[in-house]
């Protein structure tokens, strides 16, 4: 630690007698007898100091003249940090002034800018707040993929992605028999690459329970076509492809000339019950 030390020296004149002696004081403090002809004084503060020698000779006369050195220490660096107060706002610390490195969030005010920093990247993804909405998670940040309806916004847009839909319909043309419905034309229309097409025919006169189609663009139903189907027979098409909303098309076969009637329903992916869209 660097502390202001001063040392001064003093003697008696070639005419004073040797039983002279000497009393010192530093300040404003009471005078002592000095600690022979040199006195090193240290622990000082910032300021205007003064040294005080009175001379006394054998008979108790003193010096009416006494000797008084002055000086002004006007910075001491009492951590050797090379910084002064009030740049070093803690001057016992060498590894606080300023222009340090502050180190986030200890509590410390390293650099002495009155207050401690702030860590903006406290998961250490690369992105700060607020542009990373959950600074606790190095898995959410712009640019990261957004996982359709987690109740997550993994990339930080503000919404959660939702899947996107197949563009996949049903199309029918249809005739009436007696109480029957015969369809003419049983057709599942853009159809995307990759997708997974399976028909479902629930029913007495249904010539196949489990249909799967293969294509793309548009695909016929020709197990379905050209049959005699009662009412209440229930016809599901089930489309799905990955990275999309699964679509169900439900075709439910009327009454007495009754046109069948459409019901399209919603298939999140990884579940098996079609809710509404």
């Amino acid at each position: 630690m660097s502390v202001p030390t001063v040392t001064l020296s003093y003697r008696t004149g070639a005419q004073e007698p040797t039983t002279t002696t000497f009393l010192c004081r530093v300040d404003e403090q009471p005078l002592q007898p000095c600690p022979g002809t040199v006195t090193t004084v240290s622990g000082l503060s910032v300021g205007d100091h003064a040294f005080t020698v009175l001379a006394r000779d054998a008979a108790g006369n003193e010096d009416n003249t006494p000797a008084v050195r002055h000086w002004r220490i006007s910075a001491i660096d009492g951590d050797s940090d090379g910084v002064t107060p009030p740049a070093d706002c803690n001057d016992s610390n060498p590894a606080i002034f300023l222009g340090a490195v502050d180190i986030p969030e200890d509590n410390i005010d390293q650099n002495c800018d009155g207050h401690d920093a702030v860590n903006f990247d406290r998961d250490g993804d690369g992105f700060q707040r607020p542009d990373d909405c959950d600074d606790a998670n190095p898995k959410t940040h712009p640019g990261v993929r957004d996982i359709p309806q987690n109740r997550v916004d993994e990339n930080c847009d503000g919404v959660d992605a939702t899947w996107p839909l197949l563009p996949t319909s049903v199309t029918w043309s249809h005739r009436f028999v007696g109480a029957t419905t015969v369809f003419t034309n049983l057709r599942v229309v853009n159809v995307l690459p990759g997708s997974r097409v399976v028909v479902r025919c629930k029913g007495p006169r249904c010539p196949k329970r489990v249909i799967r189609l293969h294509g793309t663009g548009t695909v016929k139903v020709g197990q379905l076509m050209k049959k005699r189907f009662r009412a209440g027979t229930t016809i599901r098409v089930t489309i799905t492809k990955t990275g999309y909303m699964g679509a169900v098309k439900r075709i439910v076969v009327g009454r007495r000339n009754h046109d069948p009637r459409l019901r399209s329903l919603c298939l999140r992916p990884g579940s098996s019950r079609a809710r509404s869209c």
